[in-house]
């Protein structure tokens, strides 16, 4: 089995796997390596305890920290206000719409 199928089913990243891989020390040269059944079975396994990891932690009140700080402007942010009045007021009107054609019959 290739190391990209076994990070694509596992769906993290050849990085995370390369790290992985070389905790179990197995050997990992690239996506396209050939990986024995047993080996791929570890990696999963591990790459599972992981994840399962993470959201434990996460459960537990711990911060999930980002790499970057994300701020969002004010001209962005009214715009999507204004946004999400105007689909509202459609979908009443269209619910209306709907509601009086129903009546009618």
């Amino acid at each position: 089995m290739k190391a990209i199928d076994i990070a694509m089913r596992s769906h993290v990243t050849e990085e995370d796997l390369q790290k992985v891989c070389k905790e179990l020390g197995i050997d990992y040269v690239s996506g396209d390596s050939e990986i024995s059944d047993q080996d791929a079975f570890l990696i999963e396994k591990m790459i599972q305890g992981l994840k399962h990891k993470k959201a434990s932690e996460a459960k537990q009140g711990g911060k999930i920290v980002l790499k970057r700080k994300v701020s969002v402007s004010k001209d962005i942010h009214s715009a999507e206000r204004a946004q999400h009045r105007k689909e509202t007021k459609e979908s009443k009107e269209s619910k209306e719409s709907k509601e009086s054609k129903e009546k009618k019959k």
